[in-house]
């Protein structure tokens, strides 16, 4: 019933496309004369969750380079990057998607996953869905039931931070709000960035909807969300209660 349900809706061709660009077939595999790229970091997050944030810090304190693999590919004349953002459940979909979507390249072997929230991070999905994609109509209750961002949340969770995989660095949101300065030197030391932060990178907005239905960009803004919110509040509340208590979210 769901693949039925994913190929009435697209999504089914959506993840095909996402596993293939034409640039680099298959037959890349059998061509060792081609240029191989130094990718250091291979970065992954929940949507939402402020990924495109430190990309954008990164890039503009460091002169180096950053992609979004869903948005911004890697041509043959790329060199050298410091974090290619891939939308991964888990550490070895991530590696598989890069193995097969991009040209030959060189690994560093680390990996830096951001969370957020779920409420927040599910509620900013909502907004994002309904706004950025012309979705003027839809529901939150239809959103919760076509997308399953609640099961997808708790599938990365489990995988990415709770269960502690090897060479992640785990990324909270909140606290990268709460302390950016700290929070940046940290992951400029894990990547071996040898350049000074730019606090003015920090306050600048990346990817938000504009909106006044709650706080952009901030810290538990689904506790000021209008009532149309609550379903999700509740729903998130209801079935990701064991992902909240251990990601240290429930006293909030």
């Amino acid at each position: 019933m769901k693949a039925i349900e994913n190929l009435v809706t697209g999504k089914s061709v959506n993840q095909l496309k996402a596993w293939y660009d034409p640039r680099y077939p298959p037959t890349k595999f059998l061509r060792r004369n081609l240029h191989r790229i130094k990718i250091q970091c291979l970065m992954s997050g929940f949507p939402r969750t402020g990924t495109h944030w430190i990309m954008n810090v990164v890039e503009k304190s460091s002169g180096m380079k950053t992609y979004s693999i869903q948005e911004r590919r890697i041509t043959p004349d790329d060199k050298n990057i410091c974090i290619l953002k891939i939308h991964a459940r888990n550490k070895i979909i991530a590696r598989a998607k890069a193995l097969w979507l991009l040209p030959p390249h060189d690994f560093g072997g680390k990996y830096i996953y951001v969370y957020r929230d779920p409420r927040d991070a599910i509620i900013s999905l909502y907004e994002f869905y309904k706004n950025a994609k012309g979705l003027t109509s839809l529901e939150p209750e239809d959103f919760l039931k076509l997308y399953d961002p609640i099961r997808q949340y708790r599938w990365e969770i489990n995988a990415w931070v709770l269960k502690n995989p090897k060479d992640v660095l785990s990324i909270k949101y909140e606290d990268l709000k709460a302390n950016p300065i700290e929070g940046f030197r940290n992951i400029f030391d894990y990547l071996d960035i040898n350049a000074p932060l730019k606090p003015e990178c920090i306050h600048e907005k990346v990817l938000t909807i504009n909106s006044k239905n709650r706080p952009r960009a901030t810290a538990y803004g689904w506790q000021h969300c209008p009532p149309e919110y609550q379903g999700i509040i509740d729903s998130v509340n209801k079935n990701l209660c064991r992902e909240i208590k251990l990601l240290g979210y429930e006293d909030i």
